[in-house]
């Protein structure tokens, strides 16, 4: 199971959006919506877990009038398993900044604000607790929380490419001479 951030969550309802900014490369996410897609395909049958903090700040920027529609694209869907936070997740957000403290740093090396922080333990707990495999952020606080517990963190330009988009090599081997080579 994997589980999706808000940043992530928000382009894969909203494909039109302008693609987020790649790190490593600093340009747009090239092919932002097929790599989405792609990726949904690959996890209908192992579930999409949305943690309910996630959902609540996806509301939140969606606004009141877009509440009905995103409701209904989650219940259509069988990729996709919102999870509470609940006791046990609260447990698991309170020993994860306990150990935090015990290793002298309460934000666990995150430069965020200190709400933010707390908010991506919420995030991480839901996600520990179901025993997620990878976590799905373009949030470099996030990405910083879940790495330090062990967890995968990767964004939208780490999602592989279908097949049908990628580009194919052209194989000039063939060509004997010049004049076999069609023009551009």
């Amino acid at each position: 199971m994997v589980l999706l951030d808000t940043s992530v969550l928000a382009y894969l309802l909203y494909p039109d959006a302008p693609a987020p900014i790649d790190p490593t490369t600093g340009h747009p996410v090239g092919a932002c919506k097929e790599r989405l897609q792609h990726f949904v395909k690959r996890h209908q049958k192992s579930k999409i877990l949305i943690a309910a903090p996630t959902y609540a700040e996806f509301l939140v920027k969606a606004g009141p009038d877009k509440f009905r529609e995103v409701d209904e694209i989650f219940k259509k869907s069988s990729a996709f398993k919102l999870a509470a936070f609940d006791e046990a997740c609260a447990l698991e957000c309170a020993l994860l900044e306990q150990e935090a403290r015990r290793e002298g740093d309460k934000k666990s090396g995150s430069t965020a604000a200190w709400q933010k922080v707390k908010f991506d333990r919420q995030i991480l707990s839901v996600g520990l607790f179901h025993s997620v495999t990878t976590i799905y952020t373009d949030d470099e606080s996030l990405r910083g929380l879940a790495t330090r517990s062990g967890v995968e963190a990767l964004g939208i330009a780490d999602m592989p490419l279908p097949e049908a988009s990628r580009q194919h090599k052209i194989d000039f081997s063939a060509a004997t001479h010049v004049d076999d080579v069609a023009p551009l």
